[in-house]
């Protein structure tokens, strides 16, 4: 059985649950309400003796605007972060974006093995070889037709 009331008043209503939660649906806004419950033992099919009870608790209950606010709050604040957060990036690749290509996109450079060659071509083999010309006489194949005319 569960009994609530206004706090510091005398009227005391109540309500019978086997439920382990139960909700309290007239109640008024900005009140505080005082809870007590208190267990009853079935001895027989209509007997019930009374148990031990709780200490009674009291709550105030709030508005539903209350409730707003402990999701609007949040909410703005989550979104504000995500503006922010995408504006000071859009504001960082706009001011640096020299830097940020030079990051993501390094300029083009060629290799210091090449480099190296291109500086010295007279200590390479290949290319002492690519500059020599070659006397060697050209040969050919003799070249058969075949037909089918007799």
């Amino acid at each position: 059985m569960v009994h609530y009331w206004v706090k510091n008043t005398e009227k005391k209503q109540s309500f019978e649950t086997t439920a382990s939660i139960a909700k309290l649906d007239d109640v008024e806004a900005q009140a505080t309400y005082c809870v007590q419950v208190v267990t009853l033992f079935r001895v027989y099919v209509e007997d019930f003796r009374k148990g031990g009870s709780s200490v009674p608790r009291c709550i105030t209950v709030s508005t539903s605007e209350d409730s707003f606010g402990y999701l609007f709050v949040p909410l703005v604040a989550f979104l504000l972060t995500i503006a922010l957060t995408a504006v000071g990036v859009f504001l960082f690749i706009k001011y640096f974006r020299h830097n940020v290509k030079q990051i993501f996109h390094p300029s083009h450079r060629i290799p210091p093995h090449i480099e190296e060659f291109l500086q010295n071509p007279e200590q390479y083999y290949i290319s002492s070889k690519l500059e020599e010309t070659v006397s060697v006489p050209e040969q050919f194949d003799s070249l058969s037709f075949i037909s089918d005319r007799d």
